[in-house]
């Protein structure tokens, strides 16, 4: 949504928008991998990380332009098709 967003001033939602998901801040993820590494306490322990809540797009998009202090003009994009791989690979 971001590169749409800063590119044309614009919000897609790619797909109905609406499957919830857990964002997660890449700043957090390096922070807590950093004192994961570095932190005999840590060593063995499981830790999870994820954000405050889980969102649709939807409600990121609805989200984004109080966050951003402008208004931005939304949309949806059909989703792009998966590839199916083969599996097992070929050798």
């Amino acid at each position: 949504m971001g590169r749409p967003l800063q590119s044309s001033g614009k919000i897609v939602v790619f797909g109905r928008g609406d499957n919830p998901i857990n964002f997660v801040s890449a700043t957090d993820v390096a922070a807590l991998v950093s004192q994961a590494a570095t932190s005999p306490s840590l060593r063995g322990q499981i830790l999870e990380l994820g954000g405050p809540g889980d969102l649709t797009s939807n409600q990121v998009a609805a989200i984004l332009p109080e966050t951003i202090g402008r208004q931005a003009p939304s949309g949806t994009s059909p989703a792009p098709p998966f590839t199916r791989w083969p599996w097992p690979p070929p050798r």
